[in-house]
């Protein structure tokens, strides 16, 4: 422990009268080489310290007077007072050092004082100003020295950026309108446009930033993803219209997966958005991604109800894209073998897949592996069995004999109903014929009730057999309720 250096610290009378701006207390120190070696441990100086808190502009101008190299002295992170003066938003403060700058180290020096990076991240006053929203302070150092908005720091961010990124569209304009042609590089290859529709800021911003951004406008980052493959992807259509506008040919660019801005929207399901994007290019909706997928893969992919969702309605409302229900992706899969794999979505799309503008689906299309679509929702189900094979093709089929059954199914549940009525009519009717009798009434009334106690046996059976078979119960619960009342007529059909 001797060995270890103990950092020293500053007078604690000295900290205290820095902190307030009492500069009686450093006038009893002899000479400015002194008042420069009054340090924190972190190498901060009296005005370092004097800028966090509450400034006095008497107390810097006198303080500088008595020791002019704190001007430019560096705290432990390489920053200087204008640094500091701009993170605490001092404007005056911010003004005053550069207009003693000018002076004390000519016009050269002053701007070389303002330009100063830090040594741990490279951020320069600018920096700082924007990271802690002082618009004021930005505003001054934009109009004293334009060029500082083209400092990169060490994560790779401008000031513009830097705004973007944090929304605060105020500063964004300041800078756009203070600095001729301002830098917007961030980090992975993105701009403060990605950062502006990442961050969702006002679309008047956006546009302004457009304006400035010429070819720029449509750089896509590392991903690969433009400006309009963020506003597809967080579902804002009018920033989609608004790049549209600027530049249709947004629409076309593929990220490193392939995957075009339609593509983001079709796989968020946002309607709107694709609306917009197939108003301006309708023909982009031919492009696919490095797995073949089409918008109407990526639809039914995102485990939305392909067939109800709005997406689906705008895809379907286009004529001209009916040439994407049967492409086929590089494993031979439809949009409909996709949309296979959920089980449950699938069954329950089952009888829109009849709506009269989906005739050109192919129902029977086979993949690679040569599966239709039913074949993968089957194999989904499970092992087949004899239980799921009846009711799988008496009421799953997506052929035409699925609406042939249904009517079957009503029909005999009719024909139930009605011979219910007549079993009634019989009972009473016989009873009132006859001589009354209270054993024969009985006896008829007995033979009579059975008929209808089999037929609710029988499907309160059925029921709880499906309720047993957790793999869609949904789905079999319906088809064995209709198969229970099959049973129950035919079995009522031989009695009689």
């Amino acid at each position: 422990m001797s060995g270890m250096n103990i950092p020293t610290g500053m007078d604690l009378e000295l900290y205290r009268a820095a902190v307030k701006g009492d500069t009686n207390a450093f006038k009893k120190v002899k000479g400015h080489t002194e008042i420069e070696s009054i340090l924190t441990p972190q190498n901060n100086t009296i005005l370092h310290v004097h800028f966090t808190g509450d400034i006095s502009e008497a107390f810097v101008e006198e303080i500088l007077l008595m020791c002019p190299s704190l001007l430019t002295k560096l705290n432990a992170k390489g920053e200087t007072l204008l640094h500091i003066a701009s993170r605490y938003g001092h404007c005056r403060a911010v003004q005053k050092l550069i207009q003693i700058a000018k002076h004390h180290l000519q016009v050269e020096g002053g701007k070389g004082f303002i330009r100063a990076v830090s040594d741990h991240k490279k951020d320069t006053a600018l920096h700082e100003a924007v990271c802690y929203n002082h618009i004021q302070v930005v505003d001054i150092l934009t109009k004293e020295d334009p060029q500082l908005s083209n400092f990169v720091n060490s994560e790779g961010e401008t000031p513009l950026y830097l705004a973007a990124e944090r929304a605060y569209g105020d500063i964004v304009v300041k800078i756009l309108e203070n600095c001729e042609s301002p830098k917007q590089d961030g980090p992975n290859g993105r701009t403060a446009l990605h950062a502006s529709i990442l961050h969702n800021i006002n679309i008047e911003v956006v546009s302004k930033l457009l304006s400035k951004s010429g070819s720029r406008g449509k750089e896509a980052d590392e991903n690969g993803w433009t400006a309009l493959h963020f506003a597809s992807l967080h579902m804002f259509p009018s920033l989609t219209e608004l790049l549209l506008k600027f530049d249709r040919k947004m629409a076309y660019m593929r990220d490193k997966w392939g995957m075009t801005p339609l593509h983001f929207a079709a796989h968020c399901g946002n309607d709107e958005v694709v609306k917009k994007i197939l108003e301006h290019c309708p023909d982009c909706s031919e492009v696919v991604d490095n797995n073949g997928h089409n918008a109407l893969h990526h639809t039914a992919i995102s485990n939305n109800d392909l067939l109800s969702t709005r997406t689906w309605k705008v895809i379907l409302s286009n004529k001209s894209l009916s040439n994407l229900y049967n492409e086929k992706d590089n494993n031979g899969d439809t949009p409909l073998h996709l949309l296979a794999k959920n089980v449950r979505l699938f069954f329950k799309s089952n009888h829109s897949l009849f709506h009269p503008r989906l005739q050109r689906v192919d129902k029977m299309a086979f993949n690679k592996q040569n599966q239709t679509a039913m074949d993968v929702a089957n194999h989904r189900l499970g092992p087949p069995s004899p239980f799921n094979e009846t009711v799988f093709y008496s009421s799953t089929s997506i052929t035409t004999t699925s609406i042939k059954s249904s009517l079957a199914t009503r029909t005999k549940s009719l024909n139930l109903l009605s011979m219910l009525f007549m079993i009634i009519a019989f009972v009473t009717g016989t009873y009132a014929v006859l001589k009354p009798s209270k054993s024969l009434g009985l006896a008829t009334l007995a033979i009579g009730s059975a008929f209808g106690f089999i037929s609710l046996i029988l499907a309160w059976k059925a029921l709880l057999e499906s309720s047993l078979q957790t793999d869609s119960a949904w789905f079999r619960r319906k088809n064995v309720a209709n198969l229970a009342i099959w049973n129950a007529q035919d079995m009522i059909m031989q009695i009689v």
